[in-house]
């Protein structure tokens, strides 16, 4: 019976780690993007370069606005070597403003702007990570964007707005995103570096490998 007990209880480690990936998958390695780009994402770079960079990102998330400069100078520096396609993945448990803003760029969006507000969401993010008014905030860079402001509400409270996020959302979910930024690089997951160059190599020395992503146009609680 004890001999019994100990065999049940090293199968069960042995199993627990095989299902659950042991540090290896909070890590992300071997880990891959599930569902590919598609003109449905947004997208900057050249469509058909060898390295398709994509990332589950969270606007009200501090180290998501870090990682956005360094995604900014790769695609200034090196955009005709990078395929980059941003979702949505609003940490809503612990980001009270996260959807709105994701509404706020996606809305931007239709009108031509989602980089630019984008920009200025995160640039600004101090502003109305806590705001109860975030979404009036948002109105006000609409409007020094020159977007039309009315239009802007419009779709920002629309549900094809509000679905698109939801979709970039559960898309991450079906890739075992647990926080934000994600990043996958032809399509597998990496551990985030902690520079710029330190990116750019990781990103950059994938360029030799065959993309798994047809190019075409903080750790959280459960969601």
């Amino acid at each position: 019976m004890i001999w019994g007990g100990i065999f049940v209880l090293v199968f069960g480690a042995i199993f627990l780690l095989a299902a659950f990936g042991g540090k290896g998958n909070t890590d992300g390695e071997g880990a891959v993007l599930i569902d590919a780009v598609s003109a449905n994402d947004r997208t900057q770079g050249v469509a058909g370069a060898l390295v398709t960079l994509v990332e589950y990102g969270d606007f009200q998330c501090p180290a998501c606005a870090s990682y956005h400069a360094f995604v900014k100078k790769l695609i200034e520096e090196e955009g005709d070597k990078v395929f980059f396609a941003y979702r949505h993945f609003p940490l809503r448990t612990i980001h009270k403003n996260a959807d709105e803003a994701a509404w706020a760029a996606e809305a931007a969006g239709i009108q031509g702007k989602f980089w630019e507000m984008s920009d200025m969401i995160y640039k600004n993010q101090k502003d109305w990570e806590k705001s109860d008014t975030a979404g009036k905030i948002f109105e006000d860079y609409a409007k020094q964007l020159g977007l039309n402001v009315e239009q802007f509400i419009v779709d920002r409270d629309s549900d094809v707005v509000k679905s698109k996020v939801e979709a970039d959302l559960q898309s991450g979910l079906r890739a075992k995103v647990t926080g934000t930024p994600t990043f996958f690089v032809n399509g597998k997951k990496i551990t985030n570096p902690s520079s710029y160059d330190e990116f750019k190599k990781l990103v950059l020395g994938s360029s030799a490998a065959t993309s798994l992503v047809p190019n075409v146009p903080e750790e959280i609680p459960s969601l």
